[in-house]
């Protein structure tokens, strides 16, 4: 596991919400989060290697690693930008789009699940981003958020990249995946389209049809890795019988 001693220089101060505990810091091409109220840093890291044992793409999620910050736990990960790159979360694009101040407000306004999913789709396209593609990547989201439930998926942790010389965007990896798997017990849920899991899922179709799958033989042997080499933590245990659950739709 690598070490960092980094000083309060090594602050990064982003765009955020009152929910997120994580002290956050940038050196280099790495960004590292200390642990905030649970075992947010093994969550990434526990994720981050599901998704590799998904048919999505190696460009579709950030990678996360465990690491030490200060002598305190923590977790890292590559920027995944390039130098004339910047991200913009959906709630800067919505800023944008139409002078508002807050997409949250704006989605809970709407009717339901499949209303807001139509909006986000149509706010993406205006930016040049194909609606399909944008669909997709909601799609993929939400179906981990399910898989994981992930409680902190609000409109600053997802987006699209702006590429400063060409003028062009691409769709973001999805990444931030801390506040799942009941690391920390959450009183409320920031999801995407729903409060519901099972409601922004089957916004999408219904019966509902998987947009990613996973290769349960390797899902497992990490698992069992994983187990051997930090014990019988909580959040393995919910992993497990959220696989069993929904093997339907995540089995290859």
């Amino acid at each position: 596991m690598q070490t960092f001693e980094l000083g309060n220089e090594y602050i990064f101060i982003g765009k955020s919400i009152t929910k997120g505990t994580q002290i956050k810091y940038k050196k280099d091409d790495l960004f590292l989060k200390l642990d905030g109220s649970g075992r947010e840093g093994f969550v990434e890291y526990v994720v981050s290697n599901i998704l590799n044992c998904s048919d999505l793409e190696k460009k579709d999620y950030v990678v996360y690693d465990m690491c030490q910050v200060n002598h305190k736990s923590a977790c890292y990960s590559y920027n995944f930008l390039k130098d004339d790159e910047e991200f913009i979360t959906m709630n800067s694009l919505y800023q944008i789009a139409t002078g508002g101040v807050d997409l949250s407000d704006h989605l809970a306004s709407l009717s339901g699940a499949k209303e807001r999913l139509e909006y986000l789709c149509n706010l993406a396209s205006a930016f040049g981003i194909s609606e399909k593609d944008f669909r997709t990547y909601l799609h993929n989201l939400v179906q981990l958020d399910l898989l994981i439930e992930n409680t902190d998926r609000h409109v600053h942790n997802y987006g699209i990249i702006l590429n400063n010389t060409t003028g062009n965007y691409r769709i973001a990896p999805i990444f931030d995946n801390a506040r799942a798997l009941h690391t920390v017990e959450e009183t409320y849920c920031s999801c995407t389209l729903s409060g519901s899991f099972h409601d922004q899922l089957t916004a999408f179709e219904f019966p509902v049809k998987s947009s990613f799958r996973l290769d349960y033989k390797r899902v497992y042997a990490f698992l069992d890795d994983t187990l051997k080499a930090y014990g019988d933590y909580k959040e393995i245990q919910f992993l497990r019988n959220q696989l069993q659950q929904y093997q339907d739709l995540f089995c290859r």
